[in-house]
């Protein structure tokens, strides 16, 4: 199938890249240092179904002229040309107007402008296409997405003075974790008058106590 698709050069090294935002993952090709490289266990899919072989991953910064760079660990396989595909443009916050060829800052709203041209559909996936699973990520891609960003904590906060609710379990198990701390180092510590400290650590999810 013949499809209009979006090409950017790098500033820096001058490489053209298709932004595909059918392709799963961000792709280069094998140059004449990696070609001698062993395949990696990582396969990755073409549209058709076919198996395309990787060989390790290459840290790559790219200017695409949007008054920034970019890094990105990108898969080297055996595919024709540089590939960026939904991995790098949902990381770095990027929408394609393929309407008018051009790359676009989702927060700034900055455009970079590049090149359309026709071409089959070449994209890359990192599950077969033809997979159930495939589908189904497809449909929910945040099942696979990367966390970017910390997750916010419910509980207890730094020097959060809430009481902690005790059981009389929790109570008994921490005396006891105390008392055997204790007779333990009154039988096997070497200096038996050295000065001793217990010093203990409480959370809502924990209890730690440590002799000094």
């Amino acid at each position: 199938m013949v499809i209009n698709r979006l090409y950017l050069s790098d500033r820096t090294s001058w490489s053209k890249y298709l932004i595909d935002t059918r392709a799963d993952v961000s792709v280069i090709p094998l140059t004449t240092i990696s070609k001698h490289l062993p395949p990696a266990s990582l396969q990755l899919f073409a549209a058709n179904g076919t198996v395309i072989s990787t060989y390790g991953q290459q840290l790559l910064t790219l200017d695409l002229g949007l008054c920034r760079v970019f890094k990105w660990p990108f898969i080297i396989a055996a595919v024709s040309q540089p590939i960026i595909g939904v991995d790098f443009l949902r990381h770095c916050g990027l929408l394609v107007d393929i309407r008018h060829g051009r790359l676009v800052v989702s927060l700034t709203k900055l455009q970079a402008q590049g090149t359309v041209q026709q071409g089959n559909n070449s994209a890359i996936k990192a599950v077969n296409g033809n997979t159930k699973f495939h589908r189904l990520l497809s449909e929910f891609p945040s099942l696979v997405e990367a966390v970017s960003t910390p997750r916010k904590h419910e509980g207890a906060k730094k020097n959060d003075r809430t009481p902690i609710l005790w059981t009389e379990e929790s109570a008994a198990a921490f005396e006891k974790c105390k008392k055997d701390l204790a007779e333990a180092t009154v039988l096997y510590h070497p200096t038996s008058d050295v000065s001793l400290a217990i010093v203990v650590d409480a959370s809502d999810t924990a209890v730690g106590a440590a002799l000094r």
